[in-house]
């Protein structure tokens, strides 16, 4: 098949300016959004009174890209074409501070319909008709509802001549909702109730005030489509359509042969589509050997779109959005307004502002200070919405220790996800003739444990294997030294580790009752930074409350649940073992 793109053809920034044929090759990663809107564009009778759409997603989830796709099936499908105009505006209509300014553009976006279709003459005679009313703008400046409302009628007199019905497809709807006063949006609510109205379809980084609040003049009038992150699957399945669409076969190949990239890639990109579609870029260039390749190929290329994205803030939200990113966890208001020093009032109404055009998104917290008030419950915190912003952030402006940690994570999550060390998950046993009967216990339950029975003879390192005895011999300071030179093999060739031998580990120690040793003697490793996913499981486990790891950074968040939960079947496994021996001496 001969390619339909190429990737200089692909655009990250400025979907609208591909054609709609390109649009339709690229597009992969939210059909069921888009089925679900053309369906009820089908449904729409020529004088109904429309149901209005609104698409939610953080920056670079996929709302730009999906409205130009829906604009797309308006003008190439035969289905569509002959009732519906898809009317384009531009990404932010920072110019719209008032109706009558919406239905200018709502004129001139008809105009370039007609020009990109070759009727200039229909194009010229829009023109005209906006020039003639204009003319007397300046008299309407105090009042704009007559303005508006000739605005209004012209548009609707021109959209009628074409026969079709105008579908406003409207980007940062928010701002629109933002700079209209009550009265006006009251005003436009009525106007997008008539029968036969045009159909709205805005996209906004998160629900606007308007459309949510109750007595709202949007209130319960959109139907709301979330623009969620890509799973796994779903980033790997937008890279091989690209490959397929732009006749890449060495880029599926790629993506093909390396599977546990994209669970490590998923983790720190927070599935982003748009920073899928430069992985895309990076792989159609060339390959790097590994993970962490991946992520500084994509880090520069980001870099301007970061940089000026930072610098568009005020000076205050600058500052705390890099005392959020810098933190990295989950964080509340009150320690924020400790990190930046800035009044408990200012950080409130700045991240009221910064959720609103989504730089930060709220999330719960999970107090772990016993003497809190609060202990036990969740709360309210924040973090920086889109993942990867700040794992750039952390790359390019953190102090030196906050870049070693992710960097240490990164290096977890490659070898934690590598199918090649998977293999050797059951190195915890010892030989069952050489140990007393009570050991052999211990060593059985492990045993029990193991995914794969052929690999339940090999014998775990010399080092951990004193660990355990002497743990379960109640000597902490033997135990203590044998993990510690069994963290320092894992330290210098992590990718060698088999982790679920190390799940095992922690799941005896805390039956032991060494947890909080165990957890200040990591500490003093550094285990806590290198090892995080591992640590925070075993301290959650020690908290008794897996909510403990809403905690910690999203990036490390997944696998640090999936060791909880091997921890928790793993201790499972041993208290079943001990119930079933105490039967049998009984």
């Amino acid at each position: 098949m001969d390619p339909i793109l190429s990737p200089h053809q692909l655009s990250l920034y400025n979907t609208g300016r591909m054609s709609p044929d390109r649009v339709i090759a690229a597009f992969a990663a939210r059909r069921p959004q888009l089925d679900r809107i053309l369906s009820d564009l089908t449904a729409e009778p020529p004088e109904s009174r429309a149901q209005h759409h609104l698409v939610v997603g953080q920056r670079g989830m996929g709302k730009t890209m999906l409205l130009a796709r829906i604009a797309a099936s308006l003008t190439k499908d035969d289905a569509f074409s002959g009732r519906f105009l898809p009317l384009v505006f531009a990404e932010e209509q920072y110019a719209v501070d008032r109706l009558s300014k919406f239905w200018l553009n709502c004129l001139d976006s008809l105009a370039d319909l007609h020009e990109n279709a070759k009727d200039r003459a229909a194009a010229a005679a829009i023109d005209e008709e906006v020039e003639r009313i204009t003319r007397g703008a300046v008299a309407h400046a105090k009042n704009d509802q007559p303005f508006a409302e000739e605005t209004l009628s012209v548009f609707i007199a021109a959209a009628a001549r074409t026969g079709r019905r105008p579908v406003l497809l409207v980007d940062n709807l928010q701002i629109v909702f933002e700079r209209l006063s009550q009265e006006q949006q009251h005003s436009l609510r009525e106007v997008l109730m008539r029968p036969g109205c045009p159909i709205l379809i805005g996209a906004s980084p998160s629900p606007p005030p308007t459309t949510s609040d109750y007595g709202a003049a949007f209130y319960d009038h959109f139907k709301v489509h979330y623009l969620r992150p890509l799973e796994e699957q779903e980033m790997r399945e937008l890279l091989l359509h690209l490959a397929a669409a732009a006749g890449r076969d060495d880029v599926r190949q790629r993506v093909v042969q390396h599977p546990a990239r994209f669970k490590v890639l998923r983790q720190l990109t927070g599935g982003n589509p748009r920073t899928t579609v430069t992985l895309f870029f990076l792989y159609a260039e060339d390959f790097a050997p590994s993970v962490f390749g991946d992520l500084e190929g994509l880090l520069d290329r980001v870099t301007p779109l970061y940089k000026a994205r930072l610098e568009e803030l005020t000076d205050q939200q600058q500052v705390i959005v890099s005392a959020a990113a810098d933190h990295w966890n989950p964080v509340t208001a009150a320690k924020l307004a400790r990190l930046t020093s800035l009044p408990a009032t200012t950080i409130s109404a700045q991240l009221d502002r910064l959720e609103k055009t989504g730089v930060v998104e709220r999330v719960e917290v999970f107090p772990t200070d016993e003497r809190r008030a609060d202990y036990g419950t969740t709360t309210q915190g924040y973090q920086i919405a889109e993942r990867f912003f700040n794992v750039w952030f952390l790359f390019r402006n953190a102090s030196r220790r906050q870049r070693r940690e992710i960097e240490f994570l990164i290096r977890f999550l490659e070898t934690f996800y590598e199918p090649s060390d998977r293999t050797r998950i059951a190195r915890s046993l010892v030989n069952e003739e050489s140990i007393s009967p009570d050991r052999n216990l211990l060593s059985q339950a492990l045993a029990d444990s193991l995914e794969d029975p052929e690999l339940k003879t090999w014998s775990e390192t010399q080092a951990l294997q004193e660990a355990l005895f002497a743990a379960h011999e109640d000597n902490w300071g033997l135990c203590a030294g044998g993990l510690r030179r069994a963290l320092g093999v894992a330290a210098t060739r992590i990718s060698d580790n088999p982790f679920d031998d190390w799940v095992n580990a922690a799941a005896v120690l805390l039956e032991l009752n060494f947890g909080e040793k165990l957890l200040s003697f990591l500490r003093e490793e550094q285990a806590d930074v290198k090892l995080m996913p591992w640590y925070e499981a075993i301290a959650a486990h020690h908290a008794g409350d897996r909510r403990f790891l809403q905690n910690i950074p999203v990036e490390a968040r997944v696998a640090a649940e999936r060791l909880y939960d091997g921890i928790d079947r793993r201790r499972t496994v041993l208290r079943n073992a001990c119930a079933r021996n105490e039967i049998r001496r009984s």
